[in-house]
């Protein structure tokens, strides 16, 4: 098993959806930290289901979970 693994559970398939708050809650960190992770570029961009109602694709979040997990320098903000 691996360390995504370890994170999102395997039994979800790639193009399964999940809400922040379930992202938030395999994380450790809450909802509103995983829509600031989505806007720096360290998670994937949200899909937008209604005003209160961000999902994520998973296999794009095990994508960047590994990314997290094996060092790989978050994406750079740009300056003005």
């Amino acid at each position: 098993m691996t360390v995504t693994e370890e994170i999102i559970p395997s039994a979800l398939r790639d193009d399964e959806r999940v809400r922040a708050s379930q992202v938030a809650a395999w994380l450790g960190v809450t909802p509103k930290t995983v829509g600031i992770w989505s806007k720096e570029g360290r998670l994937p961009p949200a899909i937008v289901i209604g005003p209160r109602m961000h999902v994520y694709r998973v296999g794009d979040l095990r994508a960047a979970v590994a990314k997290m997990v094996s060092g790989t320098p978050k994406k750079a903000k740009e300056r003005k």
